[in-house]
């Protein structure tokens, strides 16, 4: 039931408690069933609503983590299964190799130009 027949419904409910009958009694007593009914609806809705609401936001939330997580290569070319301790030593070992690597200076290496010092002096 849309927002305009809810409005109607108690507009005409309304209308039926000023002429209180024997006829306009039931009538009120339909309506206001009726009434109830939608409400309970509505709130039912709201709840599905709000419930795949908070579902679709703990997927998406999940998926901005896979993306933003690095992915590791433990070895190339070791596409196997391994177990849970070998992954830890593996994973160790990967960690070394890059901290060895991040220490190296990358580019070109220049030429030294300042004569050794420490060597001439102990020739003589």
């Amino acid at each position: 039931m849309s927002v305009e027949g809810l409005i109607s419904l108690y507009n005409q409910i309304k209308q039926d408690t000023q002429t209180l009958d024997a006829t306009s009694t039931q009538r009120l007593q339909k309506r206001v069933q009726k009434l109830a009914n939608t409400a309970q609806v509505s709130f039912a809705e709201c709840a599905l609503l709000n419930n795949r609401n908070q579902f679709l936001t703990e997927a998406n939330n999940e998926a901005k983590v896979r993306r933003s997580t690095k992915p590791i290569v433990l070895g190339k070319g070791k596409a196997k299964v391994i177990s849970f301790k070998d992954l830890e030593v593996a994973r160790a070992a990967r960690a070394a190799k890059d901290a060895i690597k991040s220490k190296e200076k990358r580019g070109r290496k220049r030429k030294n130009t300042e004569p050794e010092a420490s060597g001439a002096e102990l020739e003589p």
